[in-house]
């Protein structure tokens, strides 16, 4: 077990990702590829993959095992809500040393193939062929599936954010997931690895994820203090919209229909989007609707001019909120 000792610093820094970080659902959807568990939520997934996977991925393939730590250089943690093309470019900026570090951790556990030495001195060809395989996984694994992901973890942020405003930080804590307990100060997360973890002051981010896998994953922040980030496997309800063949209820999709006839396709998704992530701004929702930064601003200007949503400044940013009109509407479909 890892046993995550908190202060009182670290308890005010516990914070919640309202986005998948870049590429690592990726990563870690490589190793539920490669496993035959949880088959209801999986194998459909599996199945479709099944002989569309490029010779190109190999090399990351070759670089995640089936089980356990991935080396960190292929996830990196950026500030901010960059896109796959920065976390490309993050993760062929490595330092060589953190790259021969995590290859040579990886080895003690794992048969490396010799191309790994190239990659390990710093060869930019062989680097090349990790971030190419890297992009390509993710185009076929993960981005046809985004909204629906984005979707999953909205519910699961909004849940949790409910439980931190009316319960506090206690309550958040002792319902991140079943497999982890919470007993002041000390948070408990399952792992092969039984050791006390003191952050020190780093706090703690928690980020729900659709490939974690059956249990949470801790990785702790670098040299510099950066936040230690615990990534948690999404709740999976099979009655529920599923994250990865979008398949439904008839009633909810007969319901979404009514919704966009009567608000149009664009502005009912963006007001379906405000309400399950409070507080996104412009930018976020024309990056997860997929639509121009300028569509994204009308749109909301016409919401925001009918009552169904309020946006604040926050700094140089607008934050978007559904008022309750909007709620009542939304639950009335």
């Amino acid at each position: 077990m890892l046993r995550l000792h908190f202060t009182f610093e670290d308890l005010c820094k516990v914070t919640l990702n309202d986005a998948p970080p870049p590429l690592s659902e990726a990563v870690l959807a490589l190793q539920t590829l490669t496993r035959t568990d949880q088959q209801l939520r999986f194998g459909p997934w599996r199945d479709g993959l099944r002989g569309r996977i490029p010779a190109a991925v190999r090399p990351l393939r070759d670089l995640v095992p089936a089980r356990g730590w991935i080396p960190d250089f292929l996830t990196p943690v950026l500030r901010g809500t960059p896109g796959d093309a920065a976390a490309v470019e993050a993760v062929r900026a490595t330092p060589a040393r953190q790259i021969r570090a995590d290859l040579t951790r990886l080895g003690t556990t794992t048969r490396l193939p010799g191309w790994v030495r190239r990659l390990a001195d710093g060869d930019i060809d062989t680097m090349t062929a990790v971030t190419d395989a890297l992009s390509t996984w993710n185009r076929i694994a993960v981005t046809p599936h985004e909204p629906r992901i984005q979707a999953a973890l909205d519910a699961d942020v909004a849940h949790k954010t409910t439980l931190l405003t009316h319960h506090g930080v206690d309550a958040l804590l002792r319902q991140v997931h079943p497999a982890v307990s919470w007993q002041p100060p000390v948070l408990t997360v399952p792992s092969p690895i039984d050791t006390d973890i003191d952050l020190a002051g780093r706090g703690l981010r928690l980020a729900p994820m659709l490939f974690c896998g059956a249990l949470p994953r801790l990785r702790l922040g670098d040299d510099t203090g950066s936040t230690a980030v615990l990534a948690y496997p999404l709740p999976f309800d099979p009655d529920t919209a599923h994250p990865l063949t979008g398949t439904r209820p008839e009633r909810e999709t007969r319901s979404a229909a009514a919704l966009r006839r009567l608000l149009g396709g664009t502005r009912a998704t963006l007001l379906q989007t405000i309400a399950a992530a409070p507080g996104l701004t412009t930018s976020d929702l024309a990056r997860r609707t997929d639509v121009a930064l300028a569509t994204a601003s009308e749109h909301a200007t016409v919401l925001r001019e009918a009552g169904l949503i309020t946006s604040r400044r926050d700094g140089s940013r607008v934050r978007h909120y559904a008022t309750t009109v909007a709620a009542a509407l939304l639950r009335s479909r």
